[in-house]
């Protein structure tokens, strides 16, 4: 699994692709939006982890961006990771595309938790999407 991080903090990217790699997932790290979604585009990651703070374009951008380049059918959960904790910032956040919201500092537990919950989402999908279409080539037989 391969999960691009768009974070322009060094030490905060470094701990969050350190603790990626423990979890056996190659990380892309990013350091702003634009060359986030350029390696969006060249990698097609499994997983974003975005920072909303970044210099240039904000996350919400970025993942506004990145939902328009996904082809129909395609989806790639995007987890915002942010020191902005406002209700309102959350529903910015999911309005723009966003999946999941993690304040910062972040637990190490909780980004554990939760990026082994996408996984689960991401293998079910990849499931359903198999099975649809096998439903479909029985269909047209």
């Amino acid at each position: 699994m391969k999960t691009l991080v768009i974070e322009d903090t060094a030490t905060s990217q470094a701990v969050i692709c350190h603790l990626l790699e423990r979890m056996g997932i190659e990380p892309v790290p990013a350091r702003d939006g634009l060359s986030g979604i350029a390696s969006f585009e060249r990698e097609r990651p499994d997983l974003i982890l975005l920072d909303i703070i970044l210099p240039g374009i904000d996350g919400f951008e970025v993942a506004r961006r990145i939902r328009a380049m996904e082809k129909p059918g395609e989806w790639t959960p995007i987890i915002f990771l942010t020191a902005l904790t406002r209700d309102e910032d959350l529903e910015r956040g999911i309005e723009a595309g966003g999946d999941d919201y993690l304040p910062k500092p972040l637990s190490e537990v909780v980004l554990g938790a939760k990026v082994r919950a996408m996984q689960r989402i991401i293998q079910m999908r990849h499931s359903l999407l198999l099975l649809t279409r096998k439903l479909d080539s029985a269909n047209r037989e």
